[in-house]
């Protein structure tokens, strides 16, 4: 499982650079992340059920404008190694790392000269990284007392 880890860090990693410097999560980086889900992980009726949730919550949030596509997908994919009854936890700390870079961009662009607050967007794949990373690892230590 330690490999498993390693490879989720790195590509999360990579996805939240992409989010951060191109706002853009690239289709081809979440195929890898889906190739690392199903080699590592199979799949289970509840994977499915907690992909499928996200992805309908998702579509939900995105048509509203709230998030881009590539979010839900990553989140999505994510959720295949977040056992349902963690969802709840995954999107909550996915949320509170989402108000902090709400924080830190307010504050980044209200002091920037000539920055419009209102267009900027958000790398929203770093807070789904960091919620979902961290239940998907600390989920590992509930299983394994």
């Amino acid at each position: 499982m330690l490999a498993y880890f390693l490879m989720l860090f790195m590509l999360c990693m990579l996805i939240s650079i992409s989010d951060i410097k191109n706002r853009i999560i690239s289709n081809s980086m979440l195929m890898w992340l889906l190739a690392l889900q199903m080699v590592y992980l199979g799949w289970s009726a509840s994977n499915i059920v907690a992909m499928l949730i996200l992805l309908v919550g998702g579509i939900i949030v995105f048509s509203l404008g709230w998030v881009g596509a590539g979010d839900v997908k990553y989140a999505s994919i994510l959720g295949l190694a977040v056992p349902v009854p963690m969802l709840e936890t995954a999107l909550m700390l996915t949320a509170f790392m989402g108000g902090m870079l709400v924080i830190y961009y307010y504050i980044k662009h209200k002091f920037t000269a000539g920055s419009n607050i209102k267009s900027v967007t958000l790398p929203y794949g770093v807070a789904i990284s960091v919620g979902f990373y961290l239940v998907i690892f600390s989920d590992q230590f509930t299983k394994y007392p």
